[in-house]
C-alpha cells in the first residue's frame, strides 16, 4: 500500500479508525467507572517497581478518552481528508508520500505518548515536548501536502 498515489490518505484512514476504536474501548471504561465506581481501583491499581502504585482515576481516564478521540482519531481523519482531496484540488501528486508516512509515524508515536502520560496520571496533560514534537510533525505535514511534486 505505500506505493500507492493515495497511500498517504489511505493510512492515515486505517490509523484513524484504530483510533477510534481504541477510544471506543476507553470510552467503555469511563462509562463503567460511572457504574461501578471501584473498577479502575480493582483493575488497574497494580504497583509497579519498588511498590510505587501508577494510579488511574476517573479524570484520567476522562481525559484519556478525550484525547484519543480529539489526537487520534480526528486529526488523522483530518491528515486523511487533507493528503486525499489536495492533490484532486492542486492537479498534483504530494511532495513526498515517504515523508507523509514518517510523519504519520511521529504523529502517532507523539498523540500515544502523550496519552499515555496523562491517564498514568504522569502530567495533568501530556508534556511539553510532546506538544512540540506534534507542532514540528503537524508543520512537516503542511509543508509536505503544499508543494507540489
Amino acid at each position: 500500500m505505500p506505493n500507492a498515489p493515495d497511500s498517504a490518505a489511505g493510512l492515515f484512514l486505517v490509523v484513524a479508525i484504530l483510533w477510534l476504536l481504541a477510544a471506543a474501548g476507553i470510552g467503555m471504561l469511563a462509562a463503567a467507572e460511572r457504574l461501578f465506581p471501584d473498577v479502575l481501583k480493582v483493575a488497574f491499581n497494580v504497583p509497579f517497581g519498588s511498590g510505587i502504585g501508577v494510579e488511574i482515576t476517573r479524570a484520567n481516564v476522562d481525559r484519556a478518552f478525550v484525547d484519543a478521540l480529539v489526537y487520534g482519531w480526528l486529526s488523522n481523519a483530518a491528515f486523511a481528508a487533507i493528503f486525499f482531496v489536495t492533490p484532486r484540488l492542486t492537479g498534483a501528486r504530494l511532495a513526498s508520500d515517504a515523508v507523509a508516512n514518517m510523519g504519520l509515524a511521529a504523529w502517532n508515536l507523539a498523540v500515544a505518548a502523550g496519552i499515555a502520560a496523562s491517564a498514568f496520571g504522569i502530567a495533568a496533560a501530556a508534556p511539553l515536548g510532546i506538544y512540540g514534537v506534534m507542532v514540528l510533525v503537524f508543520g512537516a505535514i503542511a509543508v509536505n501536502a503544499s508543494k507540489r511534486a
